[in-house]
């Protein structure tokens, strides 16, 4: 395999694939995206996402889509690797569906919150 090949193979292993409803086939999804997006993109899935863009209010709004799965594990996982290699990251995990599946565990999400640091003001 070519090396141009290789390149382009490695960049699209790194783009988020979902399937749009009612087609079998796999679709590219943008990796930055608002938050809203990727909830319609990625119906009960866990979903981790690099914010960069919040309200007024400091909710999410806009980020990078970093993974989703629909094993919560494998999303804490990725989350976790990511913070390991950006620690000052600022991460957003949600479930995008409702209700959350009753399995949750909220004290991972608890503390992966904690271990956030302070939102970049805009002022």
């Amino acid at each position: 395999m070519t090396t141009r090949n290789t390149d382009m193979r490695a960049q699209l292993q790194k783009i988020p694939f979902s399937t749009q409803q009612g087609e079998k086939r796999m679709v590219p999804l943008p990796r930055l995206m608002p938050i809203a997006d990727m909830r319609k993109a990625f119906v009960n899935e866990w979903v981790v996402s690099n914010v960069t863009t919040w309200d007024k209010t400091e909710t999410p709004i806009r980020g990078e889509v970093l993974k989703h799965h629909a094993h919560k594990s494998v999303v804490y996982q990725a989350a976790k690797n990511y913070l390991a290699q950006h620690p000052t990251a600022h991460l957003f995990i949600f479930f995008a569906g409702d209700p959350i599946p009753i399995e949750t565990d909220t004290t991972t999400l608890t503390a992966t919150l904690i271990l956030r640091p302070p939102i970049p003001s805009t002022k």
